[in-house]
């Protein structure tokens, strides 16, 4: 991360997606019950950060080690410099003993700022909730194992049943609608390839034909990338695309073979009243 993008970090407000600490779990000066706490607070901030909530499922975490929590009067945020060196495999060790299923993707980088060296700490989004298989205690609370952290904008509390099920549910969605191609991109794709080849065909087996093949193949790409656009666009919804998926297996055959139908004839209607025009013209 650059200099100006943790810049642009600091002007922000902490939210579910971003935290910040101005120390560095790690103190000598601590007495070991207190360095204990201080770890479990670290190991809370973390899987925190990784659950998130159900808005910003499908969104990268940060949490920058070496500024203040709040905002000053003027917009601005201080800065301490960190002198200890923190690692990604750090993180993960520290962590890891404490949660299930484990942090395996964290990224922690040092930044330079008006000579303070700084980290920023990378949660990128994932489809898993994290809970913890130890008790924790925090300096200000204890918390049971099997407990699912979450980040509201009133801090970090434990997930309800209901949250709980309704976040991974949302996490595994999103992370999937992520890591595949776009539905509107990919439907533009197919339906131009259909509508070009089909439109192409029937251009060479209609002797009246007056744009020929390959006319008739742009036109028929071109419609048909407008309705697989449309239709891939649609799919995208949520409700839409539960729905589908709640459909019988035979039944969504026979809704595909509809709409490539219906593209197909939609796309020759078009062309012939292109044919027609280009008479008129004449």
């Amino acid at each position: 991360m650059k200099s100006a993008e943790l810049l642009a970090l600091l002007r922000r407000s902490e939210s579910p997606t971003l935290d910040f600490k101005r120390q560095w779990y790690k103190n000598e000066s601590t007495a070991p019950e207190g360095l204990e706490r201080l770890r479990h607070e670290f190991v809370k901030d973390i899987l925190s950060l990784a659950n998130g909530n159900e808005s910003v499922a499908a969104e990268d975490k940060h949490l920058v080690i070496g500024a203040d929590d709040v905002l000053d009067a003027q917009g601005n945020r201080q800065t301490w410099h960190i002198a200890d060196a923190i690692t990604d495999l750090e993180i993960r060790n520290t962590v890891n003993p404490y949660c299930d299923p484990p942090i395996d993707d964290v990224r922690c980088e040092p930044v330079i700022l008006d000579s303070k060296q700084l980290y920023v700490i990378t949660l990128p989004a994932s489809p898993h909730i994290h809970e913890t298989t130890k008790r924790l205690k925090t300096p200000k609370a204890e918390y049971d194992p099997f407990t699912v952290f979450v980040r509201h904008s009133s801090g970090i509390e434990p997930a309800s049943t209901k949250e709980r099920v309704a976040l991974l549910q949302l996490k595994r969605l999103r992370y999937t609608d992520l890591r595949n191609a776009p539905p509107a991109g990919m439907g533009a794709v197919a339906g131009a390839s259909v509508g070009a080849m089909l439109l192409a065909m029937v251009a060479e087996e209609d002797p009246n034909n007056n744009l020929g093949p390959v006319k008739s193949g742009l036109y028929g790409g071109a419609v048909g990338a407008l309705f697989g656009g449309f239709v891939g666009w649609q799919f995208n919804n949520g409700s839409v695309r539960t729905v589908w998926n709640q459909l019988p297996a035979y039944i969504r055959l026979f809704a595909l073979l509809v709409i490539t139908w219906a593209a197909t004839f939609s796309g020759i209607g078009i062309k012939r009243l292109l044919e027609r025009l280009s008479g008129l013209r004449r």
